[in-house]
């Protein structure tokens, strides 16, 4: 189960925690003055599944961290922009020294697709290049150095890579394009709250992608009482 928590605007609201249930992710309303003891004992079970807006207070709680989902969702859209340019004259450069996207099905259609790939990576790729062999023909040239990605029409380098001057997703060029990101209508309601709009897809993307949840539901919707 995951929550979003935010402020309350209801007047007669202001010691009760509501909570409204949008399939596996709970909307926390929590009332100026409830106390942070009490909301404590209501996120405890969410520490680390859990979006706060501005103004909520969760102090030790470790809220969601949504950079990883953020990250991949970046490199897919990076991964379906290369394959609308004509490949045979576009070369792609990506940074990503710990492997966790070179692996994805996508980019082994970007490797068959542009005229040159070249990947920054500190994993040994040998498993990777006999795969892409077998399915493209073709393997990326793998490097240590960022110096080989310049010559790259277009470069996803999620920390920003300085001095580039193709089209760059990562911080300092493209962003997150949220509006091109499907969400489901049951869940449409939770963009009318404070919550981060990039930060909530990426709540509601990491959702899609669990396959088992220990934590019990609660009600539909529930006031936990003062």
């Amino acid at each position: 189960m995951l929550a979003v928590v935010t402020p309350s605007d209801g007047k007669s609201d202001r010691r009760r925690i509501k909570t409204v249930q949008y399939g596996r992710i709970v909307h926390i309303s929590v009332g100026s003055k409830v106390s942070y003891r009490r909301l404590k004992k209501v996120l405890a079970p969410f520490e680390g599944r859990f979006l706060a807006a501005e103004g909520i207070k969760t102090h030790s709680l470790r809220p969601f961290d949504p950079s990883p989902i953020a990250e991949r969702l970046l490199f897919e859209q990076f991964c379906r922009y290369v394959l609308t340019l004509k490949g045979y004259r576009t070369a792609v450069a990506v940074v990503d020294p710990a492997g966790r996207h070179i692996g994805e099905p996508l980019f082994t259609e970007v490797v068959a697709h542009a005229a040159a790939v070249t990947v920054f990576t500190l994993l040994d790729t040998e498993a990777l290049c006999e795969g892409w062999l077998k399915a493209t023909g073709t393997c990326p040239d793998t490097v240590d150095r960022k110096a080989f990605l310049y010559s790259a029409d277009c470069c996803f380098a999620p920390q920003g890579l300085l001095g580039f001057e193709g089209t760059l997703f990562g911080l300092g060029g493209r962003d997150l394009d949220c509006d091109s990101i499907p969400v489901p209508f049951d869940l449409l309601p939770l963009f009318s709250t404070d919550i981060d709009r990039k930060k909530l897809i990426c709540l509601i993307k990491y959702a899609e992608n669990r396959h088992s949840d220990r934590i019990p539901s609660v009600p539909a919707e529930a006031v936990y009482p003062k």
